[in-house]
This record gives structure tokens, C-alpha cells and sequence, in this order.
């Protein structure tokens, strides 16, 4: 069912993107303590989509607007939740990981059945779907993931998006691939299509938590000018 694989999926996400948020110690950002000084941050620092919302929507949009700040107390800051990249890393496992992977196994599964025509669960059957899940919807859903959570969960402009791919695109596609082998080739080989997408899914847990730390950890570099 499409809202089980939907739920489930963007469930994970979210509890992914929440370890790897917990693993970074909590975002960088400050939490703005009034209107002025929100003002401020707003006007000073529209990137992403925010160049091209009006000013009186800009506050929906700015990351400090969306900064929870959990546990702090009068001597301690502590720990400030980026909502709205959790909510970007959420839909991106919902849309894509979730509805777009149902409709991908299904696709993958006729295309090596009824176009390649090769006997089902052989071992050529088997290799073929890994090689073309590694050559087209690793690097896909990668890249979308990339620049979704780019422009929507971290402010982030083309340009900044582009040289973080340049920078970093090849050894986080690596890094998926050595995850997703194995599961792959398991999925391929034991599991019935309609639940191949639940495997991925709890994979998805632990590339939610790689992806979200890496791609953080790539815009941080960016901002701080190239230093890793």
C-alpha cells in the first residue's frame, strides 16, 4: 500500500536525519533572542529560495525561524534542532525514497523481465538490476537529494550547491553504493517485489543518517570557505 510505504519511509528519514543532527551536536545557527535581531538575520542572509520570496514571507523560510533550541537552560545553549531541514529530509523520503521508490522497483522489475527478457531470480537477472539501479537510481536520487535539501532545508544557493556536488557528489555516491550493495543483492534475489521497497526503507535509516551528515558537513566546509 502507497501510504504504508509513504509513512514508513518518511519515518525513517526523519528519525535519520534526527541521529545525524544528534550526532553533529545540533546546528551551528543561533536562535534568534527578538523580532530585531530575527529582522537582521533575514535581510542579511537570504540565499536559496529566500531571494525569491517577498520580505513579509521571509519569515517562514529563515533557517533561524525554524531553529528549536532544546534542553537550554541559563548556563548552557543547549541543543538547537534545525527543523526545517528535518522537514526537507521528511518530504525527500516521502516523495522520492518512498512513493518514487515503489514506482521505481516496479519499473526495474519489468524492464529485466519483459524487455532484457531474463529468467527471474537467475543470477544474470539478479547483476543486471544492481548494475542498472547503480548506474541510474543511486546517482538520481543523490543528486535530488542534494539539491532538495539544498535550496529547501539549508538555504543554500545554486551556486554553493554546485561546488559542494563537485566537492563531495562522487565520494557520498561511493560511500551509498558499499551501503546498498548487499541489500541490493539481497532484495533482488529473496525478496517479493511488492516488499523490496520495505527492505530499502530500513536501509534508508542508516543513508538518511550518512547523507544528512555528509551533506551538512559539505555545506559547513562551503561556508567556511573550502576547509576540511
Amino acid at each position: 500500500p502507497i501510504i504504508c510505504i509513504t509513512v514508513t519511509s518518511s519515518t525513517l528519514w526523519c528519525l535519520g536525519d534526527l541521529s545525524a543532527q544528534y550526532i553533529e551536536g545540533g546546528t551551528s545557527t543561533p536562535v534568534a533572542k527578538s523580532t530585531e535581531e530575527r529582522d537582521q538575520m533575514i535581510t542579511s542572509s537570504s540565499t536559496g529560495l529566500q531571494r525569491f520570496l517577498p520580505p513579509s514571507l521571509r519569515y517562514l523560510w529563515s533557517k533561524d525561524w525554524f531553529t528549536v533550541e532544546i534542553g537550554a537552560t541559563d548556563s548552557s545553549s543547549g541543543f538547537c534542532l534545525d527543523a526545517r531541514r528535518l522537514v526537507a529530509t521528511t518530504v525527500f523520503g516521502s516523495l522520492i525514497a518512498g512513493v518514487g521508490g515503489q514506482m521505481w522497483y516496479k519499473y526495474l522489475d519489468h524492464l529485466v523481465l519483459n524487455v532484457i527478457k531474463l529468467e527471474n531470480r537467475g543470477t544474470r537477472f539478479v547483476i543486471t538490476k544492481w548494475l542498472i539501479e547503480c548506474a541510474f537510481w543511486h546517482p538520481v536520487t543523490l543528486f535530488t537529494f542534494w539539491v532538495f535539501v539544498g535550496l529547501t532545508g539549508g538555504g543554500d544557493n545554486l551556486d554553493q550547491i554546485k561546488r559542494q556536488l563537485q566537492s563531495d557528489f562522487m565520494g557520498t555516491l561511493a560511500a551509498e553504493l558499499c551501503l546498498y550493495t548487499p541489500v541490493d543483492l539481497l532484495n533482488f534475489s529473496k525478496v517479493p517485489l511488492h516488499l523490496q521497497v520495505v527492505v530499502c526503507n530500513v536501509a534508508s535509516f542508516f543513508e538518511a543518517i550518512m547523507l544528512s551528515y555528509l551533506h551538512n558537513l559539505s555545506a559547513q566546509n562551503e561556508k567556511n570557505g573550502g576547509k576540511h
